[in-house]
């Protein structure tokens, strides 16, 4: 029933009521069409402010498109320095991209916390409104309720003796009849209204949520920022901004990367595990999930890859890092991932945190700098290694897709990258391995059989 047929027959059911029972009886008709009105017609008491804070809402959206096109020139200008950096000059260029892009993270998580609140703002107004318009609707339909009910207790004779026509009469009762079809709809759209103001609830409390996750990635992309900047200081501070010394000090960090993988080697040696391979995962079984976004299980180099941004720069075993030396004849232990400094590091499954550490706290330049190690609970581990930031401590617990830290250069990389190593769970530990290369110092971090190392790929 349409909103101007209802008030029509509640128009005719006031007129009667004022003929037979006097002025002073009308107030409830009057009160029973002012509460259809108030539910069909369109509310509008907040109209204004939700109109202005879409427009508001949308500008914002319209900013951060802008600026994640800017962000992308800097990560394309990243890209290109990909490659190994082998001078002062180029490796001061990379820092000052990385904080120019970390400039613009920052500025589209700002944008994207005012939309945030925005939205939140505007759903707390809408909620507001729906609120108070149950409030209102059920006191309505209270007096519309009373109305009938005093139609329903009078005999039908003693009504009909009150109108001097038939015709009036079956017209009052037509009204009401109408009144009773309206009051229905009324309650049925009442619960819409509740099954709406619920509706705005769990999205309010859903944008809650990402304000905080926002504000937490804010706090991270300020310290990274810093850090940053910290680090191209002290570059310049050490080699004094000459050439001459940064190749010493290219050199020097590779000579002690060497003298660490050879004594890493000889302490790996002594250990032995049997492994059952049973224990373990079927391989190809995709058990473990990305480590970060738009993840390509495709060479960075081999010009097939997809446009997945994060590709592998080196694969797990004997490459051809591994063929010309590297890693003292083991083969690389793990997969590198290509990823920018600052990009989000997820855990891949499930599971706690066994430890996490710094190699550079006591040896600067060298092994996994800031590392992770998670056991999860399908009998693998795995490290991520390079980290710039670390988000867990040992004994969290952790689920698929957690973030868990960002990518970064940390400990002996030639270029901002991710190191995923996977274990069986049973092979690897954490050890604290004295250090020739850094006298008087020890270096703790995961070491195992060189059969506990698995290719990250089976499992991916």
């Amino acid at each position: 029933m349409g909103l101007f047929s209802v008030i029509l027959q509640v128009k005719t059911l006031c007129a009667d009521t004022m003929r037979i029972y006097g002025p002073t009886k009308i107030i409830i008709p009057v009160v029973a069409l002012a509460a259809f009105a108030l539910l069909y017609g369109t509310l509008r008491v907040y109209a204004a402010s939700i109109d202005e804070l879409k427009a508001q809402i949308s500008e914002k959206s319209e900013e951060i498109k802008k600026l994640e096109e800017e962000e992308r020139t800097y990560q394309n200008k990243l890209t290109e320095r990909a490659v190994e950096v082998k001078n002062l000059t180029g490796q001061i260029g990379g820092l000052d991209s990385s904080i120019k892009k970390l400039t613009s993270d920052i500025r589209i998580t700002e944008v994207r916390i005012s939309r945030t609140e925005l939205e939140i703002k505007k759903l707390l107004i809408e909620i507001q409104d729906k609120e108070r318009t149950i409030e209102r609707q059920i006191g309505n339909v209270g007096s519309l309720a009373r109305l009938l009910q005093r139609s329903d207790d009078e005999p039908v004779i003693a009504q009909l003796i009150k109108y001097p026509t038939l015709a009036r009469f079956f017209n009052v009762i037509h009204a009401l009849a109408s009144a009773q079809q309206g009051f229905r709809e009324y309650l049925v759209e009442i619960r819409k209204i509740k099954d709406g103001l619920n509706e705005k609830h769990d999205e309010t409390e859903k944008k809650q949520h990402e304000l905080q996750q926002l504000s937490a990635t804010l706090g991270d992309q300020r310290v990274l920022q810093q850090s940053q900047r910290s680090q191209r200081a002290n570059l310049l501070a050490t080699t004094k901004n000459q050439e001459k010394l940064y190749q010493k000090l290219l050199e020097d960090n590779k000579k002690r990367q060497l003298a660490l993988e050879q004594e890493i080697a000889d302490y790996e040696r002594q250990i032995q595990v049997i492994i059952d391979p049973a224990s373990l995962p079927k391989t190809g079984s995709s058990v473990l999930g990305w480590p970060l976004p738009e993840v390509a299980l495709s060479s960075c180099f081999s010009g097939t890859r997809s446009s997945a941004e994060h590709c592998i720069t080196q694969f797990f075993g004997n490459t051809a890092f591994a063929l010309a030396g590297g890693y003292k004849g083991k083969g690389h232990n793990g997969v590198d991932f290509r990823a920018g400094l600052g990009t989000p590091v997820f855990a891949s499954e499930s599971g706690v945190v066994r430890d996490v550490g710094d190699t550079d706290v006591v040896c600067r330049g060298v092994s996994y700098g800031k590392w992770i190690l998670i056991d999860f609970q399908n009998n693998l581990s795995a490290i991520y290694a390079h980290l710039s930031l670390i988000k867990v401590l040992a004994g969290h617990a952790v689920r698929r897709g957690d973030l868990i830290g960002y990518s970064g250069v940390s400990g002996y990389a030639t270029g901002p990258h991710l190191h995923f190593g996977v274990y069986a769970k049973q092979a690897v530990t954490i050890a604290a391995i004295p250090s020739a290369v850094c006298p008087k110092k020890k270096l703790v971090i995961p070491v195992s059989p060189y059969n506990g190392y698995l290719n990250p790929v089976d499992y991916l």
